[in-house]
């Protein structure tokens, strides 16, 4: 039996194959409605990212002031300029380059005065080449369209110099390019100003991205030394809530109880919410943690206040604040008053009421608005609140007017952090994000989608405290970023680094629930729960029952064959298809089964279908066309092939491995739903038959018989032998038959038969001695049979082995398999014709077969002749009653 081992192993070896500022609502209308809140993760502490008129650049002497009512504001700080050509004003003052000498001195905010040395080297030297009387111009791009009200330019003779003096022409246009004639001749420039430093002025209206200035020189000798331009424009109110410092009436306020961390100082739990510029919406539990809960102490019935503080004074002319209801938990309201004051300090009394702020929103997000006009450093919110359970949920509060926000300085940025993987997509453990140190940073602020998570780290990762989600949609992964933080004066804080995403599912299970991170197939059940999928049968049949029994049906045999099985659901519960994927695409797992039931208005549509997302390697066809054939194999179902599909989201999302999706049979068929009944265990053993050889290991039975001494190999097909025994000696002589088989689907039991007689089980060979082989999963299907025929008579023998499709644990496939037959036919001493006498009859019944089975005029079914045929002499009287003395055990 060794030597067996060893032939079976050569035989059977084979390899084992297995962004914010669009949140705002539109409220209101006008110029006074533009919120600049800066966006982004540093918006309530970095100015210089303010996206409003002349926050980051240095202004002149002169701030906005207002003419009839109209706001209006210097923006020459902001603006580019130039001369008429390169060599207006550079010979002998200069660089070549017309704009490298003067960048910076027109609208650098320093305005000459009597004394003309002190703007020397300031100014802007202007005049025609060589000399000459003529006209030159100086063009101011504002970058974009102004409505301008006024052009204040100021001009020193320098009486050092002879050669200075003013122009004798002073017009302003303002236009949408450097064209003069498509432009608007705004005014005249006036003075009264005679001394050494001379202001011109000209005021009007007009709306243009240019303003040109035309300059006329009447004399060869004079060039005009422009020192300072100032461009007034309408001024347009900004929100200076990110610029504002707040805090509550008292520490205890929104700090106890279960709305802050215990024992945290009110501005330490609040600070950065308000003014964030994350504007609630009818979704108000995203707001969750992003509110400033107030109450009075004992949530007992009264006024809190709020106070927001400038360091510089606003024109505040309206201010609104979003409150959310959050109407899952009952204690949560909104206030029953709200006054808005303006002052210069929190003393309530010495401040001036903007208005009682007033609301038409009835949602869970309500904007109370009020608006005025009053100058001062402190906004002051009144609250009261009238329930004594009520806790007012203040998530957002802008506060529009006008005024100088503060000037942060434009410093150079760290660099943004480089995180080591950007993207995890999929995963069921919660990944930890680590980033590359910077270089100056003191620390680290981590962000969890959007929200300060994490601040001033030293460490170089993070792992987020997240919950899995199986509800999701593509663009619902958690982000995670990270910003470098500095204390040193010449940086600024990075700007965010990439997003690390990633989306927490859960687990894949076994069939008994556990989890798993790794299998060699996951099945999906398509819908289940809330989606009943199609349904049929009068509507009494749901596609979800139909897929879930055969994903369950399928991965039973699959890990009785002993392959490791994860499922997507195991009970009746919805998940979307997007977490169905997830689940695949988190793990490491070989390949992808999805089961579904077609379905369709005309319940004469019938067949069975597998889809397949096409991919470079084909790996998906070839794995849709197994398992189609194996279950077309069945005979029992139309073909309707298998077929590409780029619009299936679950093949779309699953792409790590080969996947398919199968569609058997239609539930709106009355006729497949009995076929899909009928023939249930057939189908899955199909699946299992198309999914296992797609993973590299066969289905069939394979082997290997030794008998007299010759060897024969069983191939997947019964193997049929036909031995002749020659001069075989019954006392002498022993037969030896040894058989050894496996099979791809298991096998339950294997028995041998003689002459079609009892059935012998076979036991396995014991494990000391099995060998399993590599393409074949099941580790103990290797059966091995020795029979010895010694003393056997002269004589015809038929000898069988069979299989049952079984593993251990439970019945897989309920048919039997006769692999083997072996017809013997045993020779005592050599016959020649002479044993044939002179009236033509047989004397030896031996010969008689010989001669029958030699002549191809008999075989083993043909033993239905009477014994009568042997006449009383012992002699047979007719040819084909020997087989029927060969049959009759005993009788010679």
């Amino acid at each position: 039996m060794k030597m067996y081992i060893r032939r079976l192993s050569a035989i059977l070896a084979f390899a084992i194959v297995f962004s914010l500022f669009a949140a705002f609502p539109a409220i209101g209308a006008g110029a006074i409605r533009v919120n600049l809140a800066p966006d982004g993760y540093e918006a309530s502490i970095d100015a210089s990212e303010d996206t409003s008129d002349d926050t980051s650049e240095d202004v002149s002497s002169d701030d906005s002031v207002v003419e009839d009512g109209v706001v209006t504001k210097n923006i020459a700080g902001g603006v580019t300029y130039r001369g008429t050509d390169n060599t207006n004003g550079t010979t002998n003052y200069g660089e070549e380059n017309w704009n490298t000498y003067h960048a910076g001195k027109l609208n650098d905010g320093i305005i000459p005065d009597g004394d003309s040395t002190e703007t020397k080297g300031q100014n802007v030297e202007i005049y025609v080449a060589g000399f000459v009387a003529g006209t030159v111009y100086v063009y101011f791009d504002l970058g974009k369209e102004e409505t301008v009200t006024e052009l204040v330019a100021y001009t020193n003779e320098r009486i050092s110099s002879t050669n200075r003096g003013y122009p004798s022409v002073f017009n302003v246009y303002v236009g949408n390019s450097e064209d003069l004639s498509s432009a608007t001749l705004f005014g005249a420039a006036t003075t009264a100003d005679e001394g050494a430093v001379r202001k011109y002025t000209a005021t009007g209206n007009a709306t243009g991205s240019f303003v040109i200035l035309e300059l006329g020189i009447a004399s060869p000798d004079i060039v005009i030394a422009l020192s300072e331009v100032e461009i007034y424009a309408v001024d347009e109110p900004i929100n200076h809530a990110p610029y504002a410092e707040y805090k509550g009436e008292g520490d205890d306020n929104g700090t106890s109880g279960s709305y802050c961390e215990v024992g945290a100082e009110w501005n330490e739990y609040h600070t950065g919410k308000l003014t964030d510029g994350v504007i609630a919406t009818d979704a108000s539990n995203a707001q969750t943690g992003l509110s400033v809960e107030f109450y009075n102490a004992g949530f007992a019935v009264g006024v809190n206040k709020l106070y927001f503080k400038f360091d510089y004074e606003v024109d505040v002319r309206e201010v609104v604040g979003y409150f959310n209801n959050r109407n899952n938990s009952q204690n949560r309201g909104y206030p029953s008053l709200i006054n808005v004051y303006v002052g210069n300090s929190e003393d309530l009394a010495e401040a001036t009421l903007l208005g009682e702020a007033a609301t038409t929103d009835e949602g869970y997000v309500r904007a109370y608005s009020a608006e005025g006009s009053i100058k001062g450093t402190y906004v002051i919110f009144e609250m009261t609140i009238s329930n004594p359970v009520a806790v007012i949920a203040l998530t957002e509060v802008e506060i529009i007017g006008y005024g100088d926000a503060p000037v942060v300085p434009d410093l150079p940025k760290l660099e943004a952090p480089v995180l080591s993987s950007s993207t995890f997509k999929f995963t069921y453990d919660v990944p930890t994000i680590s980033w590359e140190a910077v270089e100056g940073a003191v620390g680290y602020d981590v962000y969890l989608d959007g929200v300060l998570t994490l601040e001033n780290t030293t460490e170089l990762s993070f792992t987020p405290s997240v919950a899995t989600r199986t509800n999701y949609n593509a663009s619902n992964a958690y982000k995670v970023t990270v910003v470098a933080k500095t204390d040193s004066e010449d940086f600024a804080d990075s700007l965010p680094s990439e997003a690390a995403e990633f989306i927490y599912v859960d687990k894949p299970t076994d069939i008994n629930g556990n989890p798993l991170d790794t299998a060699d197939f996951i099945i999906d059940a398509g819908h289940g729960g809330t989606d009943p999928g199609a349904l049929g049968d009068g509507g009494a049949r749901e596609e979800a029952d139909d897929n879930l029994a055969m994903a369950k049906a399928v991965g039973e045999r699959l890990t009785a064959l002993g392959f490791t099985v994860a499922y997507t659901r195991t009970t009746d519960v919805y998940e979307t298809v997007l977490t169905k994927a997830a689940k695949g695409e988190a793990g490491v797992f070989g390949y992808y089964m999805c089961f579904h039931r077609n379905s369709f208005s005309d319940e004469r549509a019938l067949g069975v279908e597998t889809l397949f997302r096409p991919n470079d390697s084909g790996s998906n066809q070839a794995f849709a066309r197994l398992v189609q054939d194996e279950i077309m194999a069945l005979g029992i179902f139309t073909n309707r092939n298998i077929k590409e599909r780029t619009d299936l989201t679950v093949l779309n999302n699953v792409t790590s491995m080969p996947a398919i999706l199968m569609e058997i049979g239609f539930i709106s068929n009355p006729d497949d739903n009995q076929r899909f009944d009928t023939y249930f265990n057939d189908i899955a053993i199909a699946v299992v038959r198309g999914a296992m050889v797609n993973a590299g290991y066969k289905t069939g039975f394979e082997g290997a018989v030794v008998a007299n001494g010759n060897d024969y190999t069983i191939n997947g097909e019964p193997l049929d032998i036909h031995l002749d025994l020659t001069n075989y000696d019954p006392e002498n002589s022993v037969l030896d038959i040894m058989v050894g088989i496996a099979n791809g689907l298991g096998i339950k039991e294997a028995a041998a038969s003689v002459n079609d007689g009892e059935w012998i089980t076979v036991e396995p060979e014991p494990p000391i001695i099995i060998y399993s082989p590599s393409d074949f999963k099941y580790p103990s299907n290797i059966y091995a049979y020795t029979k010895d025929f010694l003393g056997m008579e002269a004589g015809y023998y038929t000898f069988k082995c069979k299989l049952v499709h079984a593993v251990e644990g439970g019945e897989i496939y309920a048919d039997e398999t006769v692999f083997l037959t072996i017809h013997i036919n045993v020779m005592g001493d050599p016959v020649s014709v002479g044993d044939v006498n002179e009236d033509g009859e047989v004397d030896n019944l031996d010969a008689a077969l010989v001669l029958q089975y030699d002549a191809g005029l008999i075989d083993e079914t043909e033993l239905s002749l009477a014994y009568g045929d042997m006449n009383e002499d012992g002699v047979v009287d007719n040819l084909d009653a020997v087989l029927m003395l060969k049959a009759a055990a005993g009788v010679e």
